[in-house]
């Protein structure tokens, strides 16, 4: 994907791409896993959930994912 990270939009439109491997529940909503990044990543991802905060669903709202840090590795960050 052609986004910068540094922008709440377009973290939004990862965030919603990622979602299409989240697992769903027998009642439709989304299943909590853990999204592996770096801090800087993790805040950015808190940001958009924030700026999501009111949505109608689980799915708006960026739900199913919580960001955990993994520091010392360039690899764990899920922009690259």
């Amino acid at each position: 994907m052609d986004k910068d990270e540094s922008r709440v939009a377009d973290t939004i439109d990862i965030i919603e791409e990622y979602q299409k491997y989240v697992p769903i529940k027998p009642d439709g909503s989304p299943l909590t896993i853990p999204l592996h990044a770096d801090g800087l990543s993790c805040e950015r991802v808190n940001d958009a959930q924030n700026a999501r905060v009111n949505g109608t669903t689980k799915w708006h709202q960026l739900q199913g994912m919580i960001p955990n840090i993994q520091n010392g590795t360039r690899d764990a960050c899920f922009f690259r």
